[in-house]
């Protein structure tokens, strides 16, 4: 179906969103993703404002329902957590994403730095030089990150 109309309750939740409202853009989405379950887009953006407005347990039940896991590798997710603070479970979502890609350097290197505001630090570090590697040009830019890393300057 994709019906046109999830687009106005896309609008509205960003608004809400944007004014703190959470359970509002919450309900905006619930709205959405009713008119056509199918569509992942709607799917996606309640299950992460879900997580921004703190209703974690809720998002989790969701993603698993619609999507058969708890932890699912989507940069929106991680994001939400980690916006959240909670990065131990963005870095779950970051693995998965690193899991299903394997080739994609910048997917290694966005695990490195939730790795690092894990506290998680050697890891963050491996997870940057693997990027390194896959991606050579970064080694730069790598390196001056795994000393940021390193001195503590990405920890919440």
């Amino acid at each position: 179906m994709n019906d046109r109309r999830q687009q106005y309750y896309f609008v509205a939740a960003e608004g809400y969103l944007n004014a703190g409202q959470y359970d509002q853009a919450v309900a905006a989405l619930k709205r959405a993703y009713a008119l056509d379950p199918a569509y992942n887009e709607a799917a996606i953006n309640l299950a992460s404002v879900l997580i921004l407005a703190g209703r974690e347990a809720e998002a989790e039940a969701f993603l698993e329902e619609r999507f058969g896991s708890r932890i699912i590798g989507d940069e929106h997710y991680a994001r939400a957590y980690a916006q959240r603070g909670n990065f131990a479970k963005a870095v779950l979502v970051w693995e998965d994403i690193v899991r299903r890609s394997p080739e994609s350097a910048e997917s290694y290197a966005e695990l490195g730095v939730a790795y690092a505001r894990a506290g998680r630090i050697q890891d963050a570090v491996r997870s940057i030089e693997e990027t390194i590697r896959r991606e050579p040009r970064f080694e730069p830019n790598g390196i001056e990150l795994i000393k940021a890393i390193r001195a503590g300057q990405l920890t919440p």
